[in-house]
């Protein structure tokens, strides 16, 4: 499932700005054909769009930052044994007037 309210304004300027949120969720699940087993994911992350700013004549991103908060969960089964893992972390994008970007990730990987 996906969900999300965005923006985008100034198409007829030099400046395009996109701001807004959204999730995502996503549970697939398999079995398998040839032995006892069983493998799950599950992937849900929320997102946040603050001011992004493209300056049109140098295809360039400008300014605005973009926030992920990501949980993710692994489980596989088989034959009586079953293992499990986690995955949660928060990433931060931001972007600078000159063009450069900032990639801060942290997170922490666990087994529960």
């Amino acid at each position: 499932m996906r969900q999300g309210k965005w923006s985008l304004t100034g198409l007829q300027t030099d400046d395009v700005t996109f701001a807004g949120n959204g999730t995502f969720t996503c549970d697939p699940r398999s079995e398998s054909a040839f032995r006892p087993g069983m493998v799950e994911f599950h992937l849900d992350y929320e997102a946040a769009y603050d001011g992004i700013t493209m300056q049109k004549a140098l295809h360039r991103l400008t300014a605005g930052s973009i926030h992920y908060a990501v949980k993710a969960a692994h489980s596989a089964a088989t034959r009586g044994n079953t293992t499990n893992a986690t995955f949660d972390m928060d990433v931060d994008l931001g972007f600078g007037a000159d063009g450069t970007a900032t990639l801060v990730l942290d997170g922490v990987i666990g087994t529960p």
